[in-house]
């Protein structure tokens, strides 16, 4: 269910098959916070917005209509105009108007090659020309023609079908991430500019991407599923590999990187299976909280599902099992939020996603 943090204990809300106004599922895939400050919530059960109450009046949770409420939403993103953009696990894409309620379901025809390539969508990103990318699980990557309204299927070197990650770079390149056929660099027309892989010699350490991401330096990393970190030089058009290694106290704690954020100060933090890593970019090498115990202090989980931050610079971090914990950089000490069991406690330790409002409310999906 979706879990509210108010600074000393959880709120949480469910599906209740009796009340048409809760939650449509307790699934949460993803959370966004929109231009206006309002929260949607994508679920197994369809899209969820958040109207808070006031005084006695309970809160309430909107859905679309017209045989849109059951798709299951993957991936939330949102254009300049603020039209929100779904990414169905099934449902194709939809393009949902928040101020008029008109709603637009795209799916794959087979009969037409300009439609969607396949219906099972993992991956979005809008740029900033309000172009619609869309990665599938299946179906390889499509661009979405703002004023045409149509498909073009972007053609990528050993037609990998399964997309895992796209992001746009400060450059204006878009980088389009594969679960088995390493990673793309595309301009802004969709023609691919290159092709990496573990096989070539770019230096890339595995196929197998899970995340990208871009810091306040320009530096691309890319994360990937069991061989570590990589850092892109675009001078030489290769990539150096940051890797766990035992006799090391400054590497990565683990190779599995499952997520990662930079903070306004500048720290990068980078999740993994046996816990947070941060690197300072101005002294290099890792710091790292793999401490998970049974004492006060410590982290709740070594699984790391994601990052937050909140207005004051507090940085919560999602765990896979021991709920949310905020943790202090300088002390190194991890706080659990909420109380240890019963009412106010975090419904589910399983966190799935993660946000923080600009009054530093936490929300938490699991």
């Amino acid at each position: 269910g979706l879990n509210r943090y108010d600074g000393h204990e959880f709120v949480s809300y469910f599906h209740d098959a009796e009340n048409p106004d809760s939650l449509s599922h307790d699934w949460i895939w993803d959370l966004h916070l929109d231009g206006q400050g309002t929260l949607w919530i994508g679920t197994a059960g369809g899209l969820n917005r958040f109207t808070p109450g006031a005084g006695d009046v309970q809160p309430e949770f909107s859905q679309l209509a017209n045989g849109f409420a059951e798709q299951p939403v993957r991936v939330i993103g949102e254009d300049s105009q603020g039209t929100l953009w779904l990414g169905s696990d099934g449902g194709g894409v939809i393009r949902y108007e928040p101020d008029t309620g008109v709603v637009h379901q795209f799916l794959h025809d087979p009969e037409d090659p300009r439609s969607l390539s396949s219906n099972r969508v993992k991956a979005l990103h809008v740029d900033g020309n309000g172009f619609v990318w869309v990665g599938t699980d299946g179906g390889g990557l499509n661009r979405l023609d703002p004023v045409s309204q149509r498909f073009a299927r972007i053609e990528l070197d050993g037609n990998d079908g399964r997309v895992r990650f796209i992001t746009a770079d400060s450059h204006g390149d878009l980088w389009v991430a594969t679960s088995e056929r390493g990673l793309y660099r595309l301009d802004a027309t969709g023609a691919v500019t290159a092709h990496f892989t573990a096989e070539g010699v770019s230096g890339l350490s595995s196929n197998a991407i899970r995340v990208l991401f871009e810091d306040d330096r320009g530096t691309l990393w890319v994360g990937t599923d069991s061989h570590g970190l990589n850092q892109f030089d675009p001078l030489s058009n290769r990539f150096g590999a940051l890797r766990h290694q035992p006799s090391n106290i400054y590497s990565l704690n683990d190779d599995h990187i499952t997520a990662m954020y930079q903070d306004r100060a500048g720290v990068i933090w980078v999740g993994t299976h046996v816990g947070p890593n941060t690197w300072n970019p101005h002294v290099g090498g890792f710091s790292t909280f793999s401490r998970l115990g049974e004492g006060e202090g410590e982290l709740s989980n070594n699984w790391i599902a994601g990052f937050a931050e909140a207005p004051d610079g507090r940085i919560y971090v999602a765990t896979a099992g021991g709920g949310v914990n905020r943790v202090d950089l300088e002390s190194g000490v991890a706080v659990v939020l909420g109380p240890a069991g019963g009412e106010g406690a975090l419904a589910d330790s399983r966190v799935m996603a993660l946000v923080v409002t600009s009054e530093g409310v936490v929300w938490a999906g699991t």
